[in-house]
C-alpha cells in the first residue's frame, strides 16, 4: 500500500486513523493493497472524513472534488445526507425496524449523493430499484 495512509501528517483524527489500521489489518497488513484496504474501510469511515473537524484539511483542498456535480461545495450538505444515509444503512445491517423512518427522504439521499458523484450512477440507483421501491414508499406499509 501507498505511503498516504500511512503518512503521519496525514490530517485524520484518532477514530478514523484507528479504522485505517483495522482495515489495513483485515485486508492482509502492511502489504496489503491500496484497493483491498479500501475495500475493507466501513461506510461510517467515510462519513466522518468529511466531518467539520476535517473541513480545512481534507474537504477544501481535496474531497470535495469527489462529488463534481455538488453545486455549491458545501460540505455540510454532504455530511448531513451521509450521516442520515449511514444510520438507516446500520439499522437494515442490524435487523432493526425502519418502517417508522421517513423512507423516501432517505432514498433521496442515496439517489441526491450519488447524483454529486456521478449522475449516470443516481439514474442507474433509480431504475433498478424504482419500480418495487416506490410502490412500497407509496403504500406506507
Amino acid at each position: 500500500m501507498g505511503n498516504g495512509w500511512a503518512d503521519p501528517n496525514m490530517p485524520l483524527q484518532h477514530q478514523l486513523l484507528s479504522q485505517l489500521s483495522q482495515a489495513r489489518g483485515r485486508a492482509g497488513g502492511k502489504g496489503a493493497t491500496h484497493g483491498k484496504v479500501i475495500a475493507e474501510l466501513m461506510f461510517g469511515f467515510w462519513r466522518l472524513l468529511i466531518d467539520a473537524r476535517h473541513s480545512a484539511t481534507l474537504w477544501a483542498p481535496a474531497l470535495r472534488h469527489a462529488f463534481p456535480h455538488l453545486r455549491p461545495k458545501d460540505r455540510t450538505e454532504v455530511y448531513d445526507r451521509l450521516k442520515r444515509v449511514n444510520k438507516l444503512r446500520n439499522r437494515v445491517a442490524h435487523y432493526e425496524p425502519i418502517h417508522h423512518l421517513p423512507l423516501a427522504e432517505l432514498y433521496d439521499d442515496v439517489l441526491t449523493v450519488a447524483g454529486w458523484i456521478d449522475p449516470t450512477t443516481a439514474t442507474w440507483i433509480w431504475s433498478t430499484t424504482s419500480g418495487q421501491l416506490r410502490r412500497a414508499l407509496a403504500s406506507k406499509p
